[in-house]
């Protein structure tokens, strides 16, 4: 009886380890291009200022992600910065700067993912779903939420 749940639970363990590996074998590609579909939707656009048109992202580095991706947003390559300026001690009201913080970003499986954003200078909290389709990957749910 002991050795029957010594197995049990040296399987539920092996199977485990195994669903915890495929959710982490993702590529920098695949993260790369997470991150430029997710930066580079028509809703994101729609719900940021006007203000930030002219201007590069900046996003802040986090242990989320692990390398400074390369991607472009306005035309300009995405700049990845250790400090947060869009901190309300830090910045000039009448020139905001184009700040993301990524609070969250899971990949929970080779085929799906979540990003969640803040944007402290305008105000949006984006929540977004993507999976992966012919390999590329899509929207699949936006939200946008005042902060």
């Amino acid at each position: 009886m002991m050795k029957n749940i010594n197995l049990l639970i040296l399987a539920i363990a092996i199977f485990l380890t195994g669903c915890t590996s495929e959710k982490k074998s993702i590529t920098d590609i695949d993260t790369t291009m997470i991150l430029d579909k997710a930066f580079n939707n028509p809703q994101i656009d729609e719900s940021l200022s006007i203000l930030f048109t002219n201007q590069p992202l900046r996003i802040v580095k986090n242990p989320l992600l692990k390398n400074d991706y390369k991607f472009f947003k306005n035309g300009m390559p995405v700049v990845y910065t250790d400090i947060d300026s869009s901190n309300s001690k830090l910045s000039n009201w009448r020139k905001p700067k184009f700040y993301a913080n990524i609070v969250d970003f899971k990949v929970l499986s080779k085929e799906k993912a979540t990003v969640t954003i803040i944007f402290k200078s305008s105000g949006h909290w984006i929540l977004m779903d993507l999976t992966k389709k012919d390999e590329e990957w899509i929207i699949a749910k936006f939200e946008d939420r005042e902060i």
